[in-house]
């Protein structure tokens, strides 16, 4: 299980880094008279929107397979969420899981009566906020900063969980919050602070976070790595109450040794608004 998870996060972490690479060659594209700013991340954001989505519309769904596929079409509002908000339309953000509540509503409720029907609507709304904003907002940063600032920024964030993975399975005692998450412990939320502020005192270092002057001192990088730790810790709490409410113990089985992508992403929900607030935008 342990070598899986290594084998596949250092995989991600090369991935993360060549798509960094590329981005710095390849930042826009024009297609039909639009320039298209970071298309490579667009895509990356499109696919983990789907497949999250598609995720998020199973754990929301019943065991009837008609009520899941009304799901399917709530919880994918979090893709044009994603486009929405990145595109700086807010309008978007009410309209796209309108719609598809609408139509996953009229289609459970044909087929099963409104008793049902609940489960698009439950899926839209948390594929929404739980995916489409963050991507978007992730997206947003892209277009910001460039790609290895949000490389770096990412990194940072994994990093909290590597630390409170390792250090919570080796010294682990006090349970976080013993009824929904039994793995998470308040030394492991420590462990993810330490490996923060020391992942952003490095980032910082080398100069490839964005605003650097944020992050101009130790004890703002101790800061923002505690900051990171538990609001990453918040997303994985979040996550973690949708499998509970569902009784899985994975929102999928993509990658080996993590489960699915929502597993592999809880992290980076709330992390992705937190930093764009912080950071902000620049135009």
């Amino acid at each position: 299980m342990l070598r899986q998870r290594l084998f596949t996060g250092s995989l991600l972490i090369v991935f993360l880094i060549l798509l960094a690479v590329i981005h710095a060659m390849w930042t826009s594209v024009s297609l039909a008279g639009w320039t298209i700013s970071a298309p490579l991340w667009w895509i990356l954001g499109i696919v983990l929107c789907t497949m999250a989505g598609h995720e998020i519309a199973v754990l929301c769904s019943s065991d009837d397979e008609s009520t899941r596929i009304a799901s399917r079409l709530g919880a994918l509002a979090g893709l044009a969420g994603m486009a929405a908000f990145a595109c700086g339309h807010p309008l978007g953000l009410l309209i796209a899981p309108t719609v598809a509540s609408v139509i996953g509503l009229v289609f459970s409720s044909n087929a099963h009566g409104w008793v049902r029907a609940s489960a698009p609507l439950r899926g839209s709304i948390i594929g929404l906020v739980i995916v489409g904003i963050p991507l978007g907002c992730w997206i947003i940063l892209v277009q910001e900063h460039g790609g290895f600032a949000v490389a770096a920024l990412i990194l940072v964030v994994k990093s909290t969980d590597i630390g409170a993975y390792f250090i919570g399975r080796s010294f682990g005692r006090h349970k976080l919050i013993h009824w929904l998450s039994p793995g998470k412990t308040w030394e492991g939320l420590a462990g993810g602070f330490l490996f923060g502020a020391i992942s952003t005192w490095i980032a910082t270092r080398l100069g490839v976070l964005p605003s650097t002057h944020v992050l101009d001192t130790l004890s703002r990088c101790a800061a923002f790595g505690l900051l990171t730790a538990v609001i990453a810790t918040m997303g994985d709490l979040t996550e973690s109450l949708l499998k509970r409410s569902a009784g899985v113990k994975d929102s999928g089985r993509l990658l080996p040794g993590m489960g699915g992508v929502l597993d592999a992403v809880d992290s980076l929900i709330y992390t992705g608004p937190c930093a764009l607030a912080l950071f902000g935008i620049q135009r």
